[in-house]
This record gives structure tokens, C-alpha cells and sequence, in this order.
């Protein structure tokens, strides 16, 4: 199986790689042989974090033999999936609605 990079100008095979974290907006790839690679930038800390989680994800569920980078248009999606979090005080209570019926 071969991970090709987010501009899709290289690609690596993923018996080769040693560790893929996540540096400084981007996610990197440790090689065996001892060089490193970047495998994508993403523009914020929480995106590259999510471009992490779907290349986890792709790995894990994919018989393909090439799996691309997440790409920001992959990355927003995911952003508009995740549900809206409620807003409590900072006691854990429900937000006081005020007005009535």
C-alpha cells in the first residue's frame, strides 16, 4: 500500500515508513532508512488533526493500493459533520433561557 502526498507529487510506500505524526500543521513521515517526509500542510492545528484522523481512517478500511492525503475540500466536510456542541456555564449547568410561554 503506498500513501501519495496532499500536492500529489510524490508518493511512499507505507511498509517503509517508520512513524507518521503531526508537526507543526503538516503530517510527517518517518522513513526506515532514516529521512523524513512531508505527506501534507494543512492551515490550522484542528485541521491537520482531522487530515490525521481520515488518513487513519482510509488506511484502516482501504484495500486500495494507493490512498491519497486529505485535501482541504475533505477536511471542511468533515468540519460540517461534526455536531454543534451545547453551550454550558462554566459550573456544567444548562444555559438560563429567559422570555416564556
Amino acid at each position: 500500500m503506498f500513501i501519495v502526498n496532499k500536492d500529489e507529487t510524490n508518493f511512499v510506500n507505507l511498509n517503509e515508513i517508520e512513524n507518521i505524526f503531526i508537526g507543526n500543521n503538516s503530517i510527517k513521515a518517518n522513513m526506515k532508512s532514516g529521512k523524513g517526509m512531508q505527506l501534507g500542510a494543512y492551515n490550522t492545528i484542528d485541521d491537520t488533526k482531522i487530515a490525521m484522523n481520515i488518513l487513519l481512517d482510509k488506511i484502516s478500511t482501504n484495500s486500495k493500493i494507493f490512498i491519497k492525503m486529505p485535501n482541504d475540500k475533505e477536511i471542511q466536510a468533515k468540519i460540517l459533520l461534526k455536531p454543534i456542541q451545547k453551550q454550558t456555564s462554566l459550573k456544567g449547568k444548562k444555559a438560563k433561557g429567559y422570555g416564556g410561554s
